[in-house]
């Protein structure tokens, strides 16, 4: 989805089509958020070893999307916003912040 976005900002598009990277992530006009858990497409579920696993990182996300806040400033594009959102979240994830 990051590079979708970067791609969207890139371009200057207007509409933007997340439909073929369904996944656990929800984006939103200016944020980010999850996706129910029953909402998941099964072609998405069948990327896990099983259901457990699945589960448990739909909670960590859950869970961290609950305690943490974004802390950069709006720049009035949600393209751009969520995009540095995203990478913020993705650089937690790589220094194990989740």
């Amino acid at each position: 989805m990051v590079y979708i976005l970067k791609a969207a900002d890139t371009r200057k598009l207007e509409v933007i089509s997340f439909e073929f990277s369904m996944g656990i992530i929800q984006i939103y006009n200016g944020g980010i958020g999850i996706v129910d858990l029953n909402k998941i497409p099964e072609y998405w579920k069948n990327t896990y070893f099983n259901n457990e696993e699945l589960n448990e990182s739909h909670e960590m996300f859950n869970n961290y999307l609950r305690n943490n806040k974004f802390r950069g400033a709006s720049t009035g594009n949600w393209v751009k916003d969520d995009y540095t959102i995203l990478l913020s979240i993705y650089s937690d994830l790589k220094s194990s912040k989740f």
